[in-house]
């Protein structure tokens, strides 16, 4: 598995949203002619491979980037796996975790940019500082 294809999915998940869309609106048929498009024409292990050319891929999965709810969500997943009790995670600390990471595009803060791969590590971050007050 490979992040093939991600700057053009963020790319059209944007424009889609620009045109007033959900991203759960999405369609994989929509996606597919992106993802194969980028991965033929994107410098890396598929570039202008047979594999493309002669359709040998069967199936190409688009992971959409996560909006703001959604690294929320992973936010409070962590902070109950670390034995944070439901009463403890307040709004304010799900905002100030989310905070600390990247979103595209910059100007809207729509989408995060490493999804929740750095959540773990901005939630230590975050009770530590909520420790020492």
């Amino acid at each position: 598995m490979v992040n093939t294809g991600g700057n053009a999915i963020t790319e059209h998940t944007i424009a889609h949203w620009e045109k007033g869309k959900r991203r759960e609106e999405i369609r994989h048929k929509d996606m597919e002619n992106v993802i194969i498009l980028s991965a033929y024409n994107e410098h890396g292990g598929l570039w202008h491979s047979n594999i493309i050319e002669m359709n040998l891929i069967s199936s190409f999965v688009p992971f959409l980037p996560l909006e703001r709810k959604h690294v929320k969500m992973c936010i409070r997943d962590d902070l109950k796996a670390k034995n944070i009790s439901d009463e403890k995670i307040t709004e304010e600390i799900l905002s100030k975790v989310a905070d600390e990471l990247q979103y595209h595009p910059p100007s809207k803060q729509l989408f995060s940019k490493s999804g929740c791969k750095r959540v773990s590590q901005k939630v230590d971050l975050i009770l530590e500082d909520f420790d020492n007050d």
